[in-house]
């Protein structure tokens, strides 16, 4: 009897969950099949007692990584097989996010068909952590068809982001004219956007502790003077210094790390959070880059990560939105190696890279705005940002590039994501100024400089410098200051050094051959 038993044992093993084909190792090789829409092993491995709704590692199911990378035979087989089929309301753990916004990533209109005829409830389902669903998932990566099934679909064309954004914002945030043809009709009224987006934040509030109330209060109340500042100076540009000392003044005493708003946001992720508004964008922009460093001074670290939207850093956040000269400030104020770990930082809302983020969004932009992303990709791919990492649809940045239809731009966008060949590097050059303190502003504002000390002052009692001093600038001189700047971001220590004499005018006779006599001293 004990025999005929485990012979019993011996056959029926194999069809058991206990086995080795289902154990944890096995539904990393279901989730990988299910992203290459392999369903022959998919097949094998459900018969053998594998789960689909178990998730590996990462907080991948099958059903959530064949939605993210538009395989629809596999979504079909997770979902309609006659042993065990795969829960569409399972969600990807790290962010909450549901199949259905999964097929917004793919833009795959028949994944997105299949979930719905299996849960149909869902078209608009909301993803909590940035309000999206899947008509706002489709218009924020531009999938203009996606979009147009869903709306056809009877998808709520009022819906917001936790932003306040519909999908015609961001066709129009995003300058995408072909899927702003798609989301267009029906019109929306801001009556209906507001109500639906005022149940959506309260959704999303989290009570404070009473003995946080008040530290709580003074980080609310910057990030909505910043955000309403911002808005506020494109309408009234002659504001912007009274601005300026506003958000200093409420800025003093509060902790510039600390998230505030309801979407529990770090100040500087606020700051860089949206486009430039009109009717005078360059005056926000110049807002945004002032507060930007004001908050940088006070110790603001763009690594602080926000809760809502997409609880990303302000690195990715300043590339979604195209601020370079913001990104150049905050590289200058890390280490290289913090830059590049941010540039390549798989968010888990979508897997997008700040590389990603830019080359989407240059694929799309106007012609008067593709320079500016042309830029930041070259200065990502600078300063340490891959083209060869695979977001959640599987898609490398390079090949972002490469499904760009027109192919002008399409040229231009993958020669950007070229790295540059290596050239030799400049680690001083020296520069005269009338004012120093003029000048350390202007290198900051414009090319995000840092200064690496306070400015030093030569006088005839300090022998030794004074003696080079004069080698320079001749003897008729009283004073001088210096101070070093820091590249923005720099591989290395590439310095400047400014200069400004005294009596002011002095001339310099033979600059080439002094200013080579004074670069070879060490201050």
């Amino acid at each position: 009897m004990k025999l005929f038993l485990l012979i019993l044992i011996f056959i029926f093993a194999p069809f058991y969950g206990t086995s080795a084909e289902t154990s944890t190792a096995s539904i990393t090789t279901a989730v990988d099949a299910a992203g290459r829409g392999d369903v022959r092993v998919l097949r094998d491995w459900i018969s053998k007692g594998g789960d689909p709704d178990q998730a590996d590692a990462e907080g991948w199911t099958p059903l959530l990584k064949a939605a993210a990378r538009g395989q629809a035979q596999s979504v079909d087989f997770l979902l309609n097989n006659p042993v065990r089929k795969a829960d569409p309301d399972k969600p990807f753990a790290p962010s909450g996010a549901l199949p259905i916004h999964m097929a917004g990533h793919s833009g795959s209109v028949k994944v997105a068909s299949l979930l719905l005829a299996a849960r149909p409830k869902d078209l608009d389902a909301v993803w909590l952590l940035n309000g999206h669903t899947l008509l706002l998932e489709a218009a924020f990566y531009g999938h203009a068809d996606l979009a147009a099934f869903a709306i056809a679909k009877g998808a709520n064309t009022a819906a917001t982001t936790l932003r306040g954004l519909t999908a015609v914002d961001f066709a129009r945030q995003f300058d995408n004219q072909l899927l702003l043809r798609a989301v267009s009709v029906p019109e929306v009224s801001d009556s209906a956007k507001m109500a639906y987006f005022t149940i959506l934040l309260d959704r999303i509030r989290v009570p404070v502790p009473k003995a946080e109330a008040e530290i709580q209060k003074k980080s609310d109340a910057l990030a909505a003077l910043i955000s309403d500042s911002i808005k506020r100076v494109a309408r009234e540009p002659g504001q912007f210094d009274s601005l300026v000392d506003a958000i200093a003044a409420c800025m003093t005493g509060t902790d510039v790390n600390r998230r505030g708003g309801v979407l529990r946001q770090p100040p500087l992720v606020v700051t860089v959070t949206g486009k430039n508004e009109n009717p005078n964008p360059g005056v926000a922009a110049s807002l945004r880059l002032r507060v930007a460093r004001m908050l940088l001074d006070h110790g603001a670290s763009p690594l602080v990560y926000e809760i809502h939207p997409m609880g990303a850093n302000a690195i990715i956040r300043a590339s979604v939105f195209g601020h370079l000269d913001i990104l150049r400030l905050m590289g200058s104020r890390i280490t290289a190696a913090e830059l590049a770990g941010a540039l390549n930082e798989r968010p888990a809302v979508n897997g997008l890279t700040a590389l990603h983020d830019a080359v989407l969004r240059a694929g799309t932009a106007s012609e008067s705005r593709l320079t500016g992303y042309l830029d930041q990709i070259r200065w990502e791919v600078a300063s340490g940002a891959r083209s060869d990492i695979e977001n959640f649809s599987g898609l490398t940045q390079y090949q972002y590039g490469e499904n760009i239809v027109d192919p002008v731009r399409r040229t231009v966008i993958l020669d950007a994501l070229k790295p540059a060949a290596a050239t030799p590097q400049w680690n001083h050059t020296a520069f005269g100024v009338s004012d120093l303190d003029a000048a350390i502003q202007w290198y900051g504002d414009v090319f995000g400089f840092l200064p690496l000390n306070k400015p030093v002052i030569d006088r005839p009692v300090d022998a030794e410098a004074w003696q080079r001093a004069i080698i320079l600038f001749g003897s008729d001189i009283t004073q001088v200051r210096r101070v070093r700047l820091r590249a923005p971001g720099a591989p290395m220590l590439q310095v400047i050094e400014l200069f400004e004499v005294t009596p002011s005018g002095t001339q310099v006779a033979s600059p080439s051959n002094r200013c080579s006599s004074w670069l070879s001293y060490r201050w």
